[in-house]
């Protein structure tokens, strides 16, 4: 992982990562959780399992469509997308605030 800094856009994280380790690092997520909750009904893909899937499987799959090299081989459902490596940046802010 590394730190970046410019005057221009602030500080960013940026690591190398999977695409199935982004996966499930999008399922920790709180708004995922809500998610989770709202749609009960709605369950996780297993590896080669056809279906709606939950919000991180209806996520990742137009992110995979829409760039041939992230695709993987085979159908639609195949793991082997989830090796693929890719560089992740997340942008971060400092609030400031001063109890009055």
């Amino acid at each position: 992982m590394a730190l970046l800094l410019g005057a221009a856009y602030g500080a960013s994280v940026v690591a190398r990562m999977t695409l199935g380790a982004i996966e499930e690092y999008m399922r920790t997520w709180s708004s995922c959780h809500k998610w989770q909750q709202q749609f009960p009904h709605r369950k996780r893909r297993a590896e080669y399992e056809c279906g709606e899937g939950d919000g991180i499987d209806q996520m990742m799959e137009p992110i995979r469509e829409a760039e041939p090299g992230l695709r993987g081989e085979g159908s639609r459902n195949s793991v082997d997308w989830k090796g693929i490596e890719i560089d992740v940046e997340w942008g971060s802010a400092l609030v400031l605030a001063r109890k009055r």
